[in-house]
């Protein structure tokens, strides 16, 4: 658990968010109000704290049969005494946020009153956590109304103001025990008289709203609704609740699916063992694109069956190639009480992945596919038909149209057609035949010797810096010494592909050089910087192969294969400052330059003798 919120709607204007966080942790010195006519404890936050939860915004009931609060003031209440703690260890705090419409102003009310207590571990005696209320009217409280910026969206509506206060967990005062008992000068210890609360009983919340405001010689009463109670419970009890969004391994489209026990079948369980329980959820996802800085719409899915299925999602970048986020915010909720539990997931797309959910996919031109024949030369010819003339090579060349001088004399071949002279029968194959059945020869630009050579396959070495590289390549046919460029029109997905056995890195066709052409196999691929640790990871397991493929009917072949060098690898860098030193010893730091005319200095000494200072006329020294 790391910080989880619980939704319950006390009014149609009011929405309580309870939020369980271990993160906030809070060490404030605090105060005990004993109150000896009801008999109750209250904590209260010291007056130095910031969780909102100080003396100054606390009321007590003045009656215990009506609904008549006052300002907690020792001055005028005689009955009221206020102990001070100093602060201990750091203990975790819940928060109680208090979310009201944006355009709402508490209508016919005055603001509200929210009393948090527990009882002991008899369950016999409350004692209060909080007594926090608001008065609109108070220009002194004004500050404890905040924006919720984004404005949060529940059920329909926009909550875009709240109040929020911190409240020591229940969970951590009540575990403050040795040995039976509450812990000496503990929370635990001070607040319920060395009693302790109880573990296992849940916080109770009475919520009331502010009907009117009395002042009288300087003392301000309230009086209030009649209380709405609920329940949170000490812990989370949708602690082992998650949500997933993943890349789909099926295609080019995101998962998204609530699990428990990190399991979406798990999820299913947990729902349908719920029904048992007669708590009846179903699950609301709320599903918004981030291109950098610009928000895309939100897109809500509504889950009421199935839960064992996931939701299918192909978000469309409009506007960003480098960034782009996808937040999920999945909703369980019990459609009888309209409490909610929230989970948010969110996933980074990089550059390399935008392209396949950009607003235009890249277009293949297949005007001039390539559709490869092959062709079994038959080397069945009656030799006795031809005056014993051999065609072991199928290289035979026989004038007219059949095998007989011409006279179209076929008789026991079969399915067989002739082409100036020689048998040809066409061979189907059952899987698409690419490039392995060719003589490929590679160059590039970024070859670390002769870039302007052709390459056999794994032959050529490229050299990979730890920043953006543009590699470019000119794929060919045939031999070195006569090229023919191959046309890859027919290729689709063609990638640039990093691998070992443990990690895979493909990098697409960087399509923003504007210097793809397929036709005459002329490629480029931009390996990112953000990829490079993961490149260099590679290289050091030993493997520094790198492959172009490309696909065919959903059949992934190579195209070209070569070696790839890392500029800042421990032996390519021990390797260069050995050759520094080398051309340091060999090469004079000076070189003189043979076309100036060289001359001859002569220096000549000649030896001075000293002599006294001369004084000036006029001076006195």
């Amino acid at each position: 658990m790391s910080k989880i919120s619980k939704y319950i709607k006390l009014d149609k204007n009011i929405l309580l968010e309870y939020i369980y966080d271990d993160g906030n942790l809070i060490a404030d010195s605090y105060n005990i109000l004993v109150n000896s006519k009801s008999k109750v404890n209250s904590y209260i936050a010291g007056s130095g704290s910031t969780t909102g939860n100080i003396i100054d915004n606390q009321l007590f009931k003045l009656d215990s049969l009506s609904t008549k609060f006052g300002k907690v003031d020792t001055t005028n209440y005689s009955f009221l005494q206020v102990k001070n703690y100093s602060a201990g260890n750091p203990l975790r705090h819940d928060t109680l946020k208090i979310h009201v419409p944006i355009n709402w102003t508490f209508g016919e009310y005055l603001g509200f009153h929210i009393r948090v207590y527990a009882y002991d571990y008899t369950n016999t005696k409350s004692y209060e956590l909080s007594n926090f209320y608001f008065d609109m009217t108070s220009i002194s409280q004004q500050y404890l109304l905040n924006f919720t910026s984004p404005p949060l969206l529940f059920q329909e509506k926009l909550w875009g103001k709240n109040i929020s206060i911190d409240i020591p967990a229940l969970s951590e005062i009540s575990s403050q025990i040795f040995n039976g008992a509450p812990k000496e000068n503990s929370i635990n210890y001070n607040l319920t008289n060395n009693v302790g609360l109880s573990t296992t009983a849940p916080v109770f919340i009475d919520f009331h709203f502010i009907n009117n405001i009395q002042t009288v010689n300087s003392v301000t009463t309230y009086l209030l609704t009649a209380a709405n109670t609920t329940t949170i419970p000490q812990t989370p009890e949708f602690e082992k609740l998650g949500l997933v969004i993943q890349h789909s391994s099926n295609g080019d489209f995101f998962e998204i699916y609530g699990t428990y026990n990190d399991t979406i079948y798990g999820f299913k369980k947990f729902i349908d063992d719920s029904y048992t329980l007669d708590r009846h959820y179903y699950v609301q996802y709320d599903i918004t694109t981030y291109e950098q800085n610009i928000r895309g719409k939100t897109i809500t899915i509504t889950v009421t069956d199935n839960f064992n299925e996931t939701i299918e999602y192909r978000p469309i970048i409009k506007y960003s190639t480098t960034t782009a986020i996808i937040d999920v915010e999945m909703r369980l909720i019990d459609s009888v009480d309209e409490t909610t539990i929230i989970r948010k997931a969110s996933y980074g797309m990089l550059q390399d992945q935008l392209s396949k959910y950009s607003l235009n996919m890249m277009k293949i031109n297949v005007k001039n596919v390539a559709k490869p024949k092959i062709y079994n030369i038959k080397t069945s010819i009656n030799t006795a038909l031809i005056g014993g003339l051999g065609n072991a090579n199928g290289s035979l060349v026989l004038g007219g149209n059949g095998l007989n001088g011409g006279n179209g004399n076929t008789q026991g071949v079969n399915n067989l057609t002739t082409q100036g002279g020689v048998i040809v029968e066409t061979v189907k194959v059952p899987f698409p035949v690419l490039v392995d059945r060719f003589n490929i020869i590679a160059k590039s630009d970024n070859a670390l010797f002769n870039n302007t050579m052709f390459y056999g396959f794994g032959k050529i070495q490229i050299l990979l810096y730890p920043f953006d590289n543009v590699v470019k390549f000119y794929i060919a046919t045939g031999p070195d010494s006569k090229p023919e460029y191959f046309n890859l029109t027919g290729i689709s997905e063609i990638s640039f592909v990093i691998k070992n056995d443990q990690n895979q890195i493909t990098f697409p066709l960087f399509t923003e050089s504007g210097d793809i052409n397929l036709a005459i196999g002329q490629v480029v691929f931009k390996v990112n910087q953000n990829r490079f640790n993961e490149i260099k990871k590679i290289y050091d397991s030993g493997v520094n192969v790198f492959y172009i493929t490309g696909k065919s009917q959903s059949t992934t072949s190579v195209i070209y294969t070569g070696l790839f060098k890392i500029y800042d690898s421990k032996s390519n860098v021990s390797a260069l400052n050995d050759q520094a030193a080398f051309a340091a010893t060999v090469n004079p730091s000076i070189i003189l330059d043979p076309n100036t005319t060289k001359e001859t200095a002569i220096v000549t000494r000649k030896l001075i003798n000293e002599q006294a200072p001369i004084i000036k006329p006029g001076a006195t020294s």
